[in-house]
């Protein structure tokens, strides 16, 4: 009888790299996250008061 020994090949889990985006649809996911944080900045600012602000700020340079 010959005896067969199993060996230990080493071979791990197969962990597959996502595949990177394609140009078109990485600027287009860019566009889009540029667009919803500056949705998410603006809705804290008011407006309003903002010019008011800059408003004031120039009569005192003119003066």
């Amino acid at each position: 009888l010959v005896e067969t020994k199993s060996k230990d090949k080493g071979k791990g889990i197969l962990v597959e790299e996502p595949k990177p985006l394609k140009k078109k649809q990485q600027i287009e996911l860019d566009k889009q996250y540029a667009r919803e944080l500056h949705a998410e900045l603006n809705k804290d600012i008011d407006w309003d008061e903002a010019i008011d602000h800059v408003k004031g700020r120039l009569k005192r340079t003119l003066l």
